[in-house]
């Protein structure tokens, strides 16, 4: 392992003790990338979502194509201002207390991972749209019955 790895490895790891997480010795840089990647395809506090480009951006990728060459990087407050409307609360990112994640998205929508898809479509979940090949929205049932009723 080079020696970034391990520093790298060592600050996740002290951050992630520091911060009272239980299992701290597990935290690695790919799952704090993990989750801050679920945090940006996720709604925002007022429930909409960022830009595609600008999630790709703040994960520090490279944009396919030619949107590279058009994307303003240099626009700080922009990126301060969309940075802002992220939710990293903690009943955002659990499984757990699912209506109150409802309610701070502004509706029934709910980003999942590919693993999670299966069991989400099998208890009545409804896909909507597909994010990435990891990533998919879905919307519970009666919510998209109540949408399509105009209720």
């Amino acid at each position: 392992m080079r020696l970034i790895q391990v520093v790298t490895l060592f600050f996740s790891t002290s951050s992630a003790k520091l911060a009272g997480i239980d299992e701290w010795e597990s935290v690695t840089p790919h799952c704090l990338r993990k989750a801050f990647k679920s945090v940006l395809r996720a709604p925002t506090r007022k429930g909409g979502r960022l830009d595609e480009g600008t999630q790709e951006f703040f994960m520090g990728h490279i944009l396919p194509g030619t949107q590279d060459e058009y994307y303003d990087r240099s626009n700080v407050e922009f990126h301060r201002q969309e940075y802002a409307k992220l939710d990293f609360s903690d009943d955002q990112s659990s499984g757990q207390n699912e209506e109150r994640k409802e309610e701070k998205a502004g509706g029934p929508d709910k980003v999942v991972e590919k693993e999670e898809l299966p069991e989400h479509l099998g208890r009545g979940w409804i896909f909507l749209e597909k994010i990435d090949n990891e990533q998919f929205i879905i919307r519970r049932a009666e919510a998209a019955t109540r949408s399509k009723e105009g209720i």
